[in-house]
């Protein structure tokens, strides 16, 4: 994911994304690599979980366009995914 820095903001809603993925199935993930990022995002869009899909979408409501097109270029989630819950409810990403 090389380009893209996130806003405290960003940052703010990705670690509750963490934390509740933690909550629901004992997993953590390294925030700090691009590698951990990209794995909770696809682990979280996999888990059919209404508070994870809450956290997904306010993450990446959180996120500017320009970063949204980063994160589809380094298919950290696929193009024609509805990217935040401004779009349609139930936002998954797409494991690769």
């Amino acid at each position: 994911m090389a380009g893209v820095i996130f806003s405290q903001k960003s940052i703010f809603h990705l670690n509750k994304l963490s934390n509740a993925v933690y909550r629901k199935s004992a997993k953590r993930f390294r925030l700090k690599d691009k590698d951990g990022v990209r794995d909770l995002i696809h682990f979280a869009g996999g888990l059919q979980d209404r508070s994870v899909n809450t956290f997904v979408a306010q993450f990446m409501d959180s996120l500017s366009l320009a970063e949204r097109h980063v994160l589809m270029a380094n298919d950290v989630v696929a193009p024609g995914i509805p990217l935040g819950s401004d779009k349609v409810p139930g936002w998954y990403a797409q494991a690769v």
